[in-house]
């Protein structure tokens, strides 16, 4: 078994403790851990998109055994900011009502008294501010597969460097809890007859984003004729499509416009000349319920469809 396969099942077999381990208040600590936590300060910098930081952690081993179960678990303090990892391992993704994650990534194998310093990756993506600001609640944790937590959970915040540079008396930073997005298209799509027999058609639209709500998958549902699919965008969101296909390019940013075309593929046994209506409707998905936008009815479009030889 490879190593990233191992630490996948030791995620598996895990996943109720690292889910669990940021579901609410720290337990009250005993006076030894198997595992000591340390980490440092996460201080957010003004970058290309929003605020780029990075976080150390350093674990510490007590046990008297090697431990091949160990994970982190990371409550990130904003969402959408936590990144990355600085090993290559899986992770495990858990949404909370506040939209926040909770992180969990398999760590090595660990031998007795040894020690062990990772770096965690955040990228906030919000406008950046004059002034500083702070957000609270983050936290990390150690957690073994079978023991369940085996370190006191940390607390820690970000702070935002504020454009003029400075990090001292921030100002509270509240994330928007809506989105406010705005789809366009154009008025109509001919659908084309290809070599196989088959009809595609292309459909030019734009997406406007504004606000830093959390996002990883914001999907453009097509309302196609029975028999119908989309089979892409172009340029290609290099994502699975069927009756629509995630808007092409990755993480979104306030004041963001892309323009693309769908693509519309409709059956060789369609009739050439018939003519239509499809309406098509944008949502913000962040794990597997979808945010809510400030002004559903920019959301939507109509648009009228012709198949041509």
């Amino acid at each position: 078994m490879n190593l990233n396969l191992k630490r996948l099942s030791v995620l598996v077999a895990a996943g109720a403790a690292l889910l669990a381990a940021t579901a609410g208040p720290a337990q009250a600590e005993e006076p030894i851990y198997p595992a000591a936590l340390t980490h440092t300060r996460l201080v957010l910098d003004p970058a290309e998109r929003g605020y780029t930081g990075t976080m150390q952690f350093t674990v510490t081993y007590r046990g008297t055994t090697a431990n091949p179960n160990l994970s982190v678990v990371i409550a990130e303090p904003t969402a959408h900011s936590w990144d990355s990892i600085s090993i290559d391992t899986p992770c495990m993704f858990n949404y909370g009502e506040d939209q926040r994650r909770s992180i969990g990534c398999g760590l090595e194998s660990f031998e007795p008294g040894q020690t062990r310093t990772y770096t965690l990756t955040f990228h906030a993506y919000t406008p950046v501010q004059t002034e500083p600001m702070l957000a609270t609640g983050g936290q990390l944790s150690i957690v073994d597969g079978i023991a369940g937590t085996v370190s006191r959970v940390r607390d820690f915040n970000a702070t935002f460097r504020g454009a003029n540079g400075k990090l001292k008396n921030p100002v509270p930073y509240v994330q928007d809890a809506q989105t406010d997005m705005t789809l366009t298209a154009g008025g109509s799509v001919t659908l084309v007859r290809q070599a196989d027999g088959s009809f595609l058609g292309r459909l030019p639209m734009t997406l406007a984003w504004h606000g830093d709500a959390p996002n990883n998958e914001v999907w453009v549902g097509v309302d196609v004729p029975a028999g119908w699919y989309t089979p892409d965008t172009e340029p290609s969101a290099n994502a699975p499509c069927w009756t629509g296909c995630s808007a092409p390019g990755g993480d979104w940013f306030d004041g963001e416009v892309r323009s693309f075309d769908m693509l519309i593929h409709a059956p060789e046994d369609t009739v050439v000349g018939s003519t239509g209506t499809i309406s098509s409707t944008v949502q913000n998905g962040w794990g597997f319920t979808p945010i809510t936008d400030v002004t559903p009815a920019d959301n939507t479009v109509t648009f009228s469809y012709t198949v041509a030889d």
